[in-house]
């Protein structure tokens, strides 16, 4: 019986499965991270999507360790471009060696969405966007409360993103709920 289910197992392994690129956006605080990494073995091939982040990449890219904090100049327009082309450069060699991806970032410009899904389009990967949302207050309460995250982003920081528009054209997911809660709307989202 126990061999029976290894054998499953290492079967379903090898069946293939759907090339996906997965593009997650929102505001600071509405757990893209927590979300992404709860979703992430159940998308494509074993083991699951590779998930990358923007506030790990901007460390890189900057070459610091990614709980040091960067100077506000990191986070300007003319440096953010090149993280965000990163962000696609490392998704597209993924998903050409048949590895599903998934973009973690605000997203907050059209032209950044527009292009994640430019790259799936390229790469013939189903795509889904996914803007998370929640209560401005309740950004603010997690923001507040970080402590050893990658990202830098602060109560100001997030005043500013809550001025700029969303991601109409993305699905909008409620991430005031539990991550787990929303990690199963977001895969139950991209396996439509």
């Amino acid at each position: 019986m126990e061999a029976r289910r290894f054998f499953d197992s290492a079967c379903a392994f090898l069946r293939p499965a759907r090339l996906d690129l997965v593009a997650l956006g929102g505001l600071s605080g509405t757990g893209k991270s927590s979300v992404a990494a709860a979703f992430a073995p159940s998308v494509g091939q074993a083991p699951g999507a590779v998930h990358v982040r923007s506030d790990i990449e901007r460390k890189r890219l900057f070459g610091v360790d990614e709980l040091e904090r960067l100077p506000h100049e990191a986070y300007l327009p003319h440096t953010s471009e090149p993280v965000y082309r990163r962000l696609r450069d490392l998704a597209a060699v993924g998903l050409a060696s048949g590895q599903s991806g998934i973009l973690d970032a605000v997203h907050m410009c059209h032209d950044e969405r527009a292009a994640a899904q430019c790259i799936a389009q390229q790469k013939g990967a189903h795509f889904t966007g996914l803007w998370l949302t929640a209560p401005i207050a309740t950004l603010r309460e997690r923001v507040a409360k970080r402590t050893k995250d990658a990202s830098d982003a602060t109560v100001e920081v997030l005043a500013a993103q809550a001025n700029a528009p969303s991601a109409t054209e993305w699905q909008r997911l409620d991430a005031s709920r539990p991550v787990e809660t929303v990690a199963t709307a977001a895969l139950a989202a991209i396996m439509k």
